[in-house]
């Protein structure tokens, strides 16, 4: 009976286990709640601001070092306008189009292997291409993002949120913090490029080495608001996050219920067979 009281635990543990497979491993994307945000809000963070870098070499910018993160090999970096700059400050861009600085992808190599990346993301359209790898580009693609994969957000979110002149420009088109948080994934490398000739616009590059829920300062749910989960190149349109960092007590207190359930029985067997 002993035997079998714990098999039935183990075997609804197991179960538990299996359920929780139910949160598939990949990348999550979320948008930054406030329409305006254009930084992270994750702690323990690197931040790229790209600031104070068009006037250095007419905005080309090649074998880039991001202390302490990784290296970029090429970037073109504008001065803010209606399209980006957060802050009003100097912006990073993709694009074939020799007006837009005829730099057309950019490969951030990390130093470590990370589960998280945040970009603020402006003059957002639906041709932005984000490739994250392990192993380098000649690796396995974790997870391939296309902005199109967003749907539509908010309307509040069109439009230039900066101060200034550039308030409000570029009504069309979306602006907004953008986080990737790796569940159950990490890459070391991040491939940016743009489909067609548009650009593709961002600041505020972060990078942490850390999944959300293991840092110092993390707690609650992800940041932002979840919208889609890649793996690979599937994209899954997700309604609801669990908690990360939650699910090993909640299948131990499953375990422990269960075992719980199974010596309650067992004394009801005993009582039953004294009586």
């Amino acid at each position: 009976m002993n035997k079998l009281i714990l098999t039935l635990a183990v075997a609804t543990f197991l179960a538990a286990i299996s359920a929780q497979a139910g949160y598939s491993t990949g990348l999550i994307v979320s948008y930054a709640g406030s329409a305006g945000a254009m930084s992270s809000t994750v702690q323990d963070a690197s931040v790229l601001t790209f600031d104070g870098m068009h006037s250095a070499n007419s905005g080309h910018q090649s074998n880039l070092n991001w202390s302490g993160v990784g290296t970029i090999d090429s970037v073109y970096v504008r001065t803010a306008n209606q399209y980006g700059g957060a802050n009003n400050t100097d912006y990073a861009v993709q694009s074939s189009s020799s007006g837009l600085g005829d730099t057309p992808k950019t490969t951030l190599t990390l130093n470590h292997s990370s589960s998280y990346f945040g970009l603020w993301w402006s003059a957002g359209d639906a041709k932005n291409v984000l490739d994250f790898y392990s192993g380098g580009t000649g690796g396995k693609l974790v997870a391939q993002f296309v902005t199109a994969d967003l749907g539509s957000l908010p309307a509040t979110y069109r439009g230039n949120p900066n101060t200034g002149s550039n308030r409000g420009a570029d009504g069309n088109e979306y602006f907004s913090f953008l986080n990737f948080f790796g569940n159950g994934v990490s890459w070391d490398t991040v491939v940016f490029s743009n489909l067609g000739s548009s650009g593709f616009e961002s600041d505020n590059w972060t990078s942490r080495v850390a999944a959300w829920g293991s840092g110092p300062h993390d707690s609650g749910p992800l940041p932002g608001v979840p919208v889609i989960e890649i793996n690979g190149t599937t994209v899954s349109t997700i309604s609801s996050v669990p908690e990360p960092g939650n699910f090993t007590s909640t299948l131990m207190i499953g375990f422990i219920g269960s075992l719980s359930a199974g010596v309650m029985a067992l004394r009801r067997s005993k009582n039953q067979i004294k009586a």
